[in-house]
Parts: C-alpha cells; structure tokens; sequence
C-alpha cells in the first residue's frame, strides 16, 4: 500500500542498534539497502561487529516472510567525510578499505560533512545544487538496476 504506484521509496530508520527492529522491519522489505557510514574509529567497530549482525538479522526475517534473503543491492555510502570526494590516504580510504575486505560494498561517491546546511531543513525543498547527492542517487539507481533479472 505504502509504494501506491511510486517508482522509489526511501525509508529513513533509525540506528539499528539502537532501534533494531524498526530498522529489521525496514530492511525486510526493502530491495536495496544504504548503509550510511561515517568514517571514524568508532563506526568502523559499530559497522564491522555490530552491524554486520543486524544485517544477518534482517536477511533471516526476509526468508520468514518469504523474501530472497538478500536484497538487489547492499551499499555503503561513507558520510561526514573531510571531503567531497573518495581520497586515496587518510581516514576515508582506511574506512574503505576495511569495509571492502569485510565484504561490504561501499559506494565511490562520499558525503561531506553538511550539517550546517541541512540541519534546519526538516519539511522544506532542498537544492542539492553542487553537492555530492545526485552523483550518490545515481550510484544507487546504476546498482539497482545492475541487479535486476
């Protein structure tokens, strides 16, 4: 009923492991899942122990309701980086890397820190004129549509 004729639905949940079944219920349904990552010491211990849980979680919850156990597409997007674009050294590069050789599929395209224009935005349009967001949409659209059969 949700979807009602819409090519695409995000759903923003909250942290899984804060909110783990919202999030579980979510990722139930959904046939690619975005996985925001800041890259930071402690997100790379919450993504590499804890969440690599909850994922597995969520694919056994898709097989009780009769969903593949894997959705088309599972990407990493790293967000609140130094920059706006993937570096080769530093943080971002060190998160990526670690992400890959766990199995994660991280994204090229990377959000930079943006607080300070979108904190306030709740409810109204947003130009993401000159921002990483559509290169991003595109990244996550091209994976969709690779999956499909």
């Amino acid at each position: 009923a949700l979807e009602n004729g819409r090519g695409v639905i995000g759903i923003d949940v909250p942290q899984l492991e804060d909110h783990a079944a919202i999030g579980r219920s979510a990722l139930a349904y959904a046939d690619v899942w975005l996985l925001p990552v800041a890259p930071g010491g402690m997100e790379v211990r919450r993504t590499i122990l804890q969440l690599r849980t909850a994922l597995d979680d969520a694919r056994d919850l898709r097989e009780q309701i009769g969903r593949p156990r894997n959705p088309m597409a599972e990407l990493v997007l790293l967000t609140r980086t130094n920059r706006p674009y993937a570096t080769k050294t530093g943080p971002d590069a060190d998160f990526r890397k670690a992400l890959t050789e766990k199995g994660f599929r991280v994204m090229n395209t990377v959000v930079p820190f943006h607080d300070d224009l979108y904190r306030q935005s709740y409810g109204y349009p947003i130009d993401t004129t000159g921002t990483t967001y559509p290169a991003a949409a595109d990244e996550i659209i091209t994976a969709w549509e690779e999956a499909q059969p």
